[in-house]
């Protein structure tokens, strides 16, 4: 195993869940969509660069965070992630604006996520 991937093991201290939508019928006949925890995991925060935030800010879509997590096969555009951060602030609940392979995707792959609105 390359050093590389036993040092961002130990990176990987932040803790998500994937939320997988759930549409429901309610009491009048209508939908309604709720969030089904699909997974539990933990994952690296990637910091944003300046120049990433300005390329962003001209695409319509928000990407807020990043994260950095092993790669799965059943996480999708349609999911959203619920972060605890690891130093204890507030749980934060985004959509999940794009998954990545990260290098040749084997082992890691990116989570773009946004601001729920």
């Amino acid at each position: 195993m390359p050093n590389e991937y036993r040092q961002r093991i130990g990176q990987m201290r932040e803790r998500l869940m994937i939320l997988t939508p759930t549409e429901t019928k309610d009491t009048q006949g209508g939908q309604t969509v709720t969030w089904a925890t699909l997974a539990t995991f933990s994952g690296e925060l990637i910091p944003r660069t300046a120049s990433e935030r300005l390329s962003v800010a001209a695409v319509q879509a928000q990407i807020d965070h990043r994260f950095r997590v092993r790669a799965r096969t059943d996480v999708t555009e349609k999911m959203r992630v619920r972060w605890t951060p690891s130093w204890g602030g507030a749980v934060r609940e985004f959509e999940i604006s794009g998954v990545v392979p990260y290098r040749d995707g084997r082992t890691y792959m990116d989570v773009d996520c946004g601001r729920i609105t």
